[in-house]
């Protein structure tokens, strides 16, 4: 059993031992008389008793059986395999940008995307190749560089061909030329072009 089914379980006998003799105890002082109470305070510890039942059981199947809404694409990357992020090709495939870093310069040359979406929050920086009928969620202004090599820590796509592919809260940085041509997608606004 692992350590998050024996902690569901622990907390379900929790508080099924403790909802037991707490319902005991106000049955008892309710409809047995024990423990003295006044007929104006039943009504009162009835109504209290409910409630907080009522929420004891919400609390118990909202964290229990994890009732609560999640985010679709977090759920759809955990189910994705692994990505090799020394594929040349990727087709179809979410991929957290973070996936794709490689263990030295993190350069990607001449490989082929397409149908996926990078996850970020990241940032990348494109240049040269094709990049077309791609969608921009959540990416802000493109950034244009000057004449580039290499960026230490930033994931560089360089004359790669990225089509029908969705980047999803990602800093896209891009050398002149790559960025002008970013500029004619629609939606897209570009920083610091020179032309």
């Amino acid at each position: 059993m692992d350590i998050q089914k024996q902690a569901k379980a622990i907390l379900l006998y929790t508080f099924t031992g403790v909802y037991i003799l707490t319902s005991l105890g106000t049955l008892a002082m309710v409809f047995l008389d024990f423990g003295n109470v006044p007929d104006s305070e039943r009504s009162i510890l009835i109504n209290t008793f409910l409630t907080e039942t009522a929420i004891a059981v919400f609390a118990l199947f909202y964290s229990v059986w994890e009732l609560k809404k999640k985010d679709d694409s977090t759920t759809r990357m955990i189910e994705q395999k692994l990505i090799n992020p020394l594929a040349s090709s990727f087709k179809d495939l979410i991929i957290p940008l973070e996936n794709l870093k490689l263990p030295t310069v993190q350069l990607h040359k001449n490989k082929h995307f397409k149908g996926c979406t990078f996850v970020g929050p990241s940032s990348v920086v494109l240049s040269g190749g094709t990049i077309s009928k791609n969608l921009f969620l959540e990416c802000g202004e493109f950034i244009v560089l000057p004449k580039l090599k290499y960026l230490t820590g930033m994931l560089v796509f360089e004359n790669c061909t990225i089509e029908d592919c969705t980047f999803s809260r990602v800093t896209i940085f891009a050398d002149q030329s790559t960025a002008l041509a970013l500029k004619s997608i629609p939606g897209v606004t570009v920083a610091g072009l020179l032309i």
